[in-house]
């Protein structure tokens, strides 16, 4: 390891944040691919605000951490639309203009993820995922993780969470 990178951190932390109500799950790598949990709670945002809820989530030993964020289902919405016929790099404006009228906010005020159904091998699917959430919710996450100095690399979504779960444990038997 070079003296001027950071080590490897061997924890993950997943956090959730809705609703006036934190949850948060720690797991730290034992080897192999496996995780062992380390500490989970659910706080709730109580009569002395947002400081007294980053003061609880301190004592948690999560100030400084690099999280991945879930958000939950009433946050964002899972759409399904048909692939329109565009270049790759284009495909999220598309979408967006697609989508425009199945969301329930006005199309400037959300920010959206585009997943094309299949494993990328099936070039025949004419089906996509759209993820969209309300640009507010993002920025509640983001400033929360502001406020602890999170690094948030990802925000995600239970559906894709458990598809990625899926794809793992299916991997690691060989099929």
């Amino acid at each position: 390891r070079w003296p001027w990178r950071r080590a490897a951190r061997s924890d993950q932390v997943v956090v959730s944040w809705s609703g006036g109500t934190f949850a948060f799950v720690r797991a730290k790598a034992t080897g192999e691919g496996t995780f062992s949990v380390i500490a989970h709670a659910v706080e709730r945002l109580g009569a002395g605000g947002q400081d007294e809820l980053i003061q609880r989530l301190h004592a948690h030993g999560l100030k400084g951490k690099t999280v991945h964020a879930m958000l939950r289902p009433e946050q964002y919405q899972l759409l399904q639309i048909d692939t329109p016929p565009v270049a790759p790099e284009e495909l999220r404006a598309a979408a967006r203009f697609q989508i425009r009228d199945m969301v329930n906010a006005h199309i400037d005020d959300i920010t959206l993820d585009v997943m094309q159904v299949g494993d990328g091998q099936n070039r025949g699917s004419n089906h996509s995922f759209v993820v969209a959430a309300r640009n507010e919710v993002i920025r509640d996450v983001l400033s929360l993780g502001d406020a602890l100095g999170w690094s948030v690399p990802v925000i995600d979504i239970q559906e894709t969470a458990q598809r990625n779960l899926q794809t793992l444990l299916m991997r690691d038997e060989g099929r």
